[in-house]
């Protein structure tokens, strides 16, 4: 009987041992993760800032040139109203 008990408790000796090591591990890919989630929300942001300046600049060139083509449809306008009277004399 003091055999059997004596191997049961060798076998949950060695199987405390495989569990801290287990843990170690789990604890060591769980840092290993939150590393790379920090590093993927950096790179989030990042890329959204990129975004938003890129938006802004392209807002600006347009709306200069929204002044551009309204200008000359006025221009335009004003063109088909003297051809429309020559037209018509």
């Amino acid at each position: 009987m003091d055999r059997v008990i004596k191997a049961i408790q060798q076998m949950e000796e060695r199987m405390n041992g495989k569990f801290k090591n287990l843990e170690g591990k789990i604890k060591l890919v769980t840092n290993q993760l939150n590393r790379m989630e920090d590093s993927l929300n950096i790179v989030a942001q990042t890329a959204s800032d990129n975004t938003m300046s890129i938006l802004k600049r392209i807002d600006v060139n347009t709306s200069s040139s929204k002044q551009d083509v309204d200008y000359l449809a006025k221009q335009v306008g004003k063109h088909e109203m003297y051809f429309n009277r020559l037209n018509k004399s």
